[in-house]
């Protein structure tokens, strides 16, 4: 039995939850955003003063029981408990902790490596959830969060850019300033460093510990002391003591890695059949004329659906590139279009009856500059052991592409795939390998392509035309997740610890 996750805090006033106060805040979100109220009845409240405003971290409701009580009605203690069932909902407190592990936020042809700052999270999810709680008609608390730059519509992913790169524009102003003036480099931290979530291990139970943002300094969750989050902006507007915001925590588990594994897939597993049975009641709700139907933003439908093809049991990318060459062989019955719709509309891992034999493998490897090398060579390396196991007729034919076949070689053992030197350099268009292998009258069993996904449309959609699953090195943003959806692609996330979700 796996382990449960512990809350950061004590419960210090187990009783506020049984308050004219609370109860109110829940009838009230409950008659205006009915998915949102049924999320906050699967989740505990812990009541405490370690938080100025309230907080989460993806599995339990931190709420200030002071700040909860001074709020004048009960319409914006409804809005309190939804902005923190939304960012669990939207699963944001696992998400941050997978940017901080991956250590940085996303890689932008252009831009390059974009590193993660936990604060400028904070700021662009905080925004966009206020706008979708003001959507369900509940009334905002003061000094919380808005720009107009970002609605209920924006995605994260996006908004983040947005934010991050008018930060790098206000800091290269700031050093151009400073260089006409000639003063030094005052040493302080630079805005683009990434910071981890706070965690709660040195707080006492008040309020005295944590800064202006609601966010403590203490250890980011893997023992590493952080000196705790930089000072928020406040958005548009003036904020109050807090500036809007609420804490943002990472969940927390104590046991060896495999039990906190184990924890983590059934917490990921809950909150799948949390987010099914909560979409149906807003549904219901709407359809007997009990809620007013104002839909729901863009991130929200996203989560909604992507909740509905997640599995039960998580599967690692290392398994489902596994069976993706297992069920591949020529002579099954098994083509990917039904492993697709197998995988995703049953629970669990399924193994066709009929197997074929394996003959051929092209991998198509991008070989641009924007590419992250480790995920690249692991999954060549997985290759490897699967070559060994599978043992295809014809071997595996590799494709290092830019703009054209870069260098193509044919490999009959894995040894010799691990070995390869994975090249670098040039610009992208994957699809030249596949006149490339229509010049050479090169057919296989199944064709993979390894890549960033920073690739236009027309080569996206070429791609998926000719049945070529998509192997990426890093979770895909919301846009990139869209563009693979439109255009019905299978794609494998090549990361250990998915941040899809």
């Amino acid at each position: 039995m796996a382990i449960q996750a512990i809350p950061h805090y004590e419960n210090i006033a187990p009783e506020m939850s049984d308050s004219i106060d609370y109860a109110g805040g829940m009838l009230t979100l409950r008659g205006l955003a009915r998915m949102l109220w049924r999320y906050a009845v699967k989740h505990m409240v812990i009541w405490t003063r370690s938080v100025p405003t309230g907080g989460t971290d993806g599995i339990f409701i931190y709420i200030n029981p002071d700040f909860f009580s001074s709020l004048p009605n009960h319409s914006q203690r409804a809005f309190l408990i939804g902005h923190e069932v939304l960012h669990i909902l939207l699963r944001h407190g696992w998400r941050g902790m997978a940017f901080r592990k991956a250590g940085y936020f996303s890689i932008d042809s252009k831009l390059g490596q974009i590193p993660f700052v936990h604060r400028i999270l904070n700021y662009v999810t905080d925004a966009i959830i206020n706008e979708e709680l003001l959507a369900y008609g509940l009334e905002a608390i003061e000094g919380v969060i808005f720009d107009d730059r970002f609605d209920r519509d924006t995605l994260a992913d996006e908004a983040y850019l947005i934010k991050w790169q008018e930060e790098q524009e206000d800091k290269n102003d700031d050093d151009a300033a400073d260089d006409e003036s000639g003063a030094g480099d005052s040493g302080e931290p630079s805005p683009s460093m990434g910071n981890p979530m706070p965690d709660s291990e040195n707080s006492d139970d008040s309020e005295d510990d944590n800064d202006a943002d609601g966010e403590s300094g203490s250890e980011d969750g893997d023992g590493e002391e952080s000196d705790g989050d930089e000072s928020q902006d406040s958005g548009d507007g003036e904020g109050s003591e807090h500036e809007g915001h609420d804490t943002h925590l990472e969940p927390k588990f104590e046991g060896t890695d495999e039990e906190i594994a184990e924890a983590q897939r059934e917490e990921e597993s809950a909150a799948a059949r949390n987010l099914q049975e909560a979409a149906a009641e807003h549904s219901e709700a709407v359809s007997k004329g009990e809620q007013k139907d104002v839909g729901t933003g863009a991130s929200i439908e996203g989560e909604v659906q992507a909740g509905m093809n997640r599995h039960s049991a998580a599967i690692s990318w290392r398994e489902e590139l596994a069976d993706l060459f297992r069920m591949s062989g020529s002579g099954g019955d098994v083509n990917h279009s039904r492993m697709n719709r197998r995988r995703f509309n049953v629970m669990g891992v399924i193994t066709p009856a009929n197997m074929g034999r394996l003959a051929h493998i092209t991998l198509i490897g991008d070989i641009s500059g924007s590419v992250e090398r480790e995920p690249f060579r692991a999954t060549v390396a997985e290759m490897a052991v699967m070559m060994d196991e599978l043992e295809p007729t014809d071997g595996v034919s590799v494709l290092f592409t830019n703009t054209e076949v870069y260098e193509h070689h044919d490999i009959y053992s894995g040894g010799e795939l691990a070995d390869l030197t994975i090249p670098l350099g040039g610009g992208t268009y994957l699809s030249s390998a596949l006149d490339y292998m229509d010049e050479k009258s090169m057919t296989s069993d199944v064709v993979v392509a390894f890549t960033d996904c920073y690739i236009d449309n027309d080569d996206l959609k070429r791609l998926v035309e000719n049945d070529v699953i998509i192997i990426i090195d890093h979770a895909p943003c919301q846009y990139m997740r869209r563009s693979l959806e439109k255009f019905g692609a299978r794609y494998i996330v090549a990361v250990d610890e998915s941040i899809a979700a």
